[in-house]
């Protein structure tokens, strides 16, 4: 069985890993720029290979970053976005599941009583023979 750690050991090591990773980027960024610009002041174009093992340390820096802020990313996104997709769930469920409900009962009791025309897509009177809105014949 697994033990978990603590929320506060939870948070050194995550703290842990934000500082690692910002070092790691600094580093990184660093070299990358900094070989080139060595190499363009010096005249001394061997400095430009300085910035080949930046990605060394960027790569790295960036996941260690990430593995430190993802619990508060993810806390921010919930809390910002959360109650807005509920809502637009809520939102977009309840005119479904009516259109859905009529359906049902209109096949059920056979009744046609509404329907979209097939060449432009309005709604219609289910025993029409013609579309009201375009003037196309339907049956």
């Amino acid at each position: 069985m697994a033990v978990l750690m603590d929320e506060k050991e939870h948070a050194k090591k995550r703290k842990k890993f934000t500082i690692l990773g910002i070092i790691f980027l600094i580093i990184g960024f660093g070299l990358f720029f900094g070989g080139p610009i060595l190499a363009f002041t010096t005249g001394q174009f061997l400095f430009a290979l300085i910035s080949m093992p930046a990605f060394l340390f960027i790569v790295p820096g960036f996941i260690m970053l990430s593995l430190g802020t993802q619990r508060a990313l993810a806390a921010f996104t919930a809390q910002s976005a959360g109650p807005v997709a509920v809502e637009s769930a809520h939102d977009f469920g309840r005119p479904v599941a009516k259109e859905v409900t009529s359906g049902v009962k209109d096949g059920f009791t056979g009744e046609n009583s509404e329907m979209y025309c097939k060449y432009c897509g309005n709604l219609i009177d289910g025993d029409s023979d013609f579309c009201k809105y375009c003037g196309k014949k339907l049956n």
